[in-house]
């Protein structure tokens, strides 16, 4: 793993952590998928200071994912 991935990884990690304090049910026990690279990479070794946010499922509407776009933003401020 390049030195951006792993600083990258540990980004997300606080960002999970913030959000997990501030609004706890907010990722449902959504986990940080960690694949470097391959097909289902998500390159997080290509710049600094990057985190992929992936909002909605197949179980919720885009309405729900508009939604939870507001505590996203608070969670980044």
């Amino acid at each position: 793993n390049s030195p951006r991935y792993i600083a990258n990884m540990e980004l997300a990690q606080q960002f999970t952590s913030i959000a997990e304090g501030v609004f706890p049910t907010l990722l449902s026990g959504m986990p940080i998928l960690d694949r470097p690279s391959g097909i289902y990479g998500n390159n997080l070794w290509l710049s600094d200071n990057m985190i992929l946010i992936e909002l909605g499922t197949n179980e919720n509407s885009i309405e729900d994912a508009k939604r939870s776009t507001k505590y996203i933003a608070r969670i980044i401020a």
